[in-house]
């Protein structure tokens, strides 16, 4: 952590290049398994924004994987402090499962 590493992955988290974001979110979901400290520091390294926006992603397992992040992350004490931030990932939550609810009842519709 005291290397930079947290800042450089959020940093290539947020690039668009597959190749670069999946290692990228698996290395920091990774992270926030960790200690305290080390969740504050993807935090406030700017992942959370980040992490939400790739719960919209078309890729389910970019998803899966930011929505674990994401669920460690608010598993840790510092879920108190995290409030403003996660009223709005509230919102992309939300949107996410009504996509997800919409996509499947429209595959559903289509094969009877």
């Amino acid at each position: 952590m005291s290397a930079g590493a947290v800042e450089i992955l959020a940093e290539k988290l947020a690039c668009g290049e597959l190749s670069v974001v999946t290692p990228s979110l698996r290395a920091l979901g990774n992270v926030v398994t960790g200690s305290d400290d080390q969740t504050d520091a993807v935090i406030s390294a700017g992942a959370l924004p980040v992490l939400a926006a790739l719960l919209r992603h078309p890729r389910a397992n970019l998803v899966k994987e930011a929505a674990w992040a994401i669920s460690n992350i608010t598993a840790g004490n510092q879920v108190s402090r995290l409030y403003n931030s996660l009223v709005s990932l509230k919102f992309f939550l939300i949107q996410s499962f009504l996509l997800a609810c919409r996509t499947r009842s429209s595959t559903l519709w289509r094969r009877t």
